[in-house]
């Protein structure tokens, strides 16, 4: 049996009421050289005797029931199930534009060094009625760090989107906007459940750091918004939310120091690829926040290819390190500085995300610099 292009990964628990718009929007795309996994956690609202009839009219679709260990592991059931070259997670509440396998297998067919097909975001109430909402477009973190090219198709090299996500804010708002190459999960891993409702914070982080992607703008991905959904449990701003948000980024940019000549040490991050030769003593030394200074520093390159191709923050790049590459003034106040311009310019940050780094002496009275 020849593998389809596309996994479509439905993980389900007790969402029988969103089922029907979910199956539909999956049976109604252009695009139809697809599988449906799908995995339920044991639901007892009548989700499953609904996957067995579809199961039964459609031989695209492969069911099965697993114990409930989480969400995210659930997501991971799916993901080892599948057989197709793409991947999209089609969460249970959730829905998307007719057209988004298809411009998005396009996208990454058309652009063979991505491994993720991005695309814009359109929010729901419960009811199945778009919320008119403008956060996304003019405040998400992906917005604003595409600038004038966020209704365009473009590139985003990483490690670019990963370095955003150590600002603590998520780039990929939602996984509904997401096709992955599924060869990209030998290299990240799957979802962790330890992180409970950021998971896909967590994996997004990683996937960022090592995979490019391309933006597809002309087609959605829908995020329902719900009291029943899994992160409306979430207490985003939290103590506990940002203790795992810091968690998260230390060990996404957990060095391994690694001996070199002239008193000098390969400095290896565990998920960012670019490497470079910075001082030991000056690197054992640094705060959480020259951490992640240093983390830009040395992947200014890979930064400067994505801000040439977005059109933005290549000026204060090239100024940090010029075109010729010296990356040895890293330390320096001014280049401090201009880091600290280039991460200003790069995230949003609320106060609390601030404060992790120290910097929030000069946030305004809303919390934002």
């Amino acid at each position: 049996m020849n593998s389809p292009r596309v996994s479509v990964c439905l993980p389900n628990l007790n969402n029988r009421p969103f089922l029907e718009e979910r199956l539909s929007t999956i049976f109604d795309q252009s695009f139809t050289d697809w599988e449906l996994v799908i995995y339920d956690n044991f639901s007892d609202d009548g989700a499953w005797e609904f996957f067995q009839q579809a199961a039964r009219s459609d031989s695209r679709i492969r069911i099965a029931q697993a114990a409930r260990q989480g969400m995210y592991a659930n997501w991971n059931n799916c993901i080892n199930a599948s057989r197709g070259e793409y991947v999209y997670i089609a969460t249970s509440d959730d829905n998307m534009a007719s057209d988004c396998l298809e411009k998005l297998v396009q996208a990454l067919d058309a652009n063979l060094e991505c491994d993720l097909a991005h695309c814009a975001l359109r929010m729901f109430d419960g009811n199945g009625e778009e919320l008119p909402s403008d956060w996304w477009c003019n405040w998400s973190l992906f917005a604003r760090s595409s600038g004038p090219v966020l209704h365009q198709h473009h590139l985003r090299r990483a490690p670019y989107d990963g370095l955003l996500h150590l600002s603590g804010d998520t780039v990929y708002t939602s996984i509904t906007q997401l096709l992955i190459r599924r060869s990209l999960f030998s290299r990240t891993g799957l979802f962790e459940s330890r992180w409970g409702s950021l998971g896909d914070f967590n994996w997004n982080m990683r996937a960022g750091l090592l995979a490019n992607a391309v933006h597809v703008p002309d087609t959605w991905g829908g995020w329902r918004q719900h009291t029943a959904q899994a992160t409306a449990a979430a207490r985003f701003g939290s103590t506990s939310h940002i203790s795992q948000i810091n968690e998260m980024i230390q060990k996404g940019v957990a060095p391994k120091v690694e001996p070199a000549d002239g008193g000098y040490a390969r400095i290896r991050f565990s998920l960012a690829h670019p490497v470079d030769s910075v001082t030991a003593q000056d690197f054992v030394v640094l705060s959480p926040c020259r951490r992640l200074m240093v983390c830009l520093a040395i992947s200014y390159q890979s930064i400067a290819k994505s801000s040439r191709s977005l059109g933005i923050f290549a000026p204060v790049v090239s100024e940090l390190a010029g075109e010729g590459g010296d990356r040895a003034g890293f330390s320096s106040v001014r280049s401090e500085g201009v880091l600290l311009d280039l991460l200003r310019g790069l995230v949003i940050r609320c106060r609390a995300s601030r404060k992790k780094y120290g910097l929030d002496r000069d946030c305004d009275q809303n919390g934002y610099g």
